[in-house]
């Protein structure tokens, strides 16, 4: 198994397939493609936000980790989806770099933002959900495990929408520096790293 047929299943589970008949008729290197680019990025970044206010009522001080791990896990498969264009390792780190760096910096300046609004303390306490013991004690009586549930959607939702309209409020600046560098990355990436690949490709 080469590194083509390791990746693509994860390509065909992404916004890569809506987009890529465009790219291939325009090009690459194309004002469309870079305003595809940065709105495929930006959609990230912004379902980034989404996901922390999810998971803030049960990571809490934590909880920053999680964009720290889509940064990397997001440098990487950029990596991997170059080589896998049948092109050298040092082709593929050549061309992620360049933008990549700029990427890397606009989501770990995210992460840092976020970590700050969430030790600033203006954030909901943890959620009391209820446990799995809970659910297992009513799995014999109907009513009270729907009982359970439905106060477990409840509080969920209501920690989710006010964990998400404060961070939406404190980060509001944070949040434009961030899309102004993901844009620039996007502008790099489309029309610098294909000069860059094939020139480090044909040394």
């Amino acid at each position: 198994m080469n590194l083509t047929e390791i990746v693509a299943p994860f390509l065909r589970f992404s916004l890569f397939q809506l987009y890529a008949p465009v790219i291939s008729i325009v090009g690459f290197s194309h004002p469309i493609t870079f305003a595809i680019i940065t709105g495929h990025n930006m959609f990230s970044l912004s379902y980034l936000l989404v996901a922390v206010a999810v998971a803030y009522p049960v990571l809490h001080n934590k909880v920053w980790v999680l964009p720290a791990g889509v940064a990397v896990m997001w440098f990487v498969m950029c990596v991997l989806i170059v080589a896998s264009l049948n092109f050298s390792a040092v082709t593929a780190v050549a061309a992620v770099l360049p933008h990549g760096w700029l990427e890397f910096f606009a989501i770990a300046y995210w992460t840092i933002s976020i970590r700050k609004a969430v030790r600033s303390g203006n954030l909901p306490k943890p959620v009391e959900t209820p446990t799995f013991r809970d659910y297992a004690g009513a799995i014999t009586k109907p009513g009270r495990f729907i009982a359970i549930a439905k106060t477990d959607l409840h509080m969920s939702f209501k920690a989710f929408k006010l964990s998400f309209k404060i961070l939406s409020r404190s980060l509001k600046r944070n949040y434009l520096v961030t899309l102004v560098l993901i844009a620039a990355a996007a502008l790099v990436e489309t029309f610098i790293t294909p000069q860059i690949m094939f020139f480090v490709n044909s040394l």
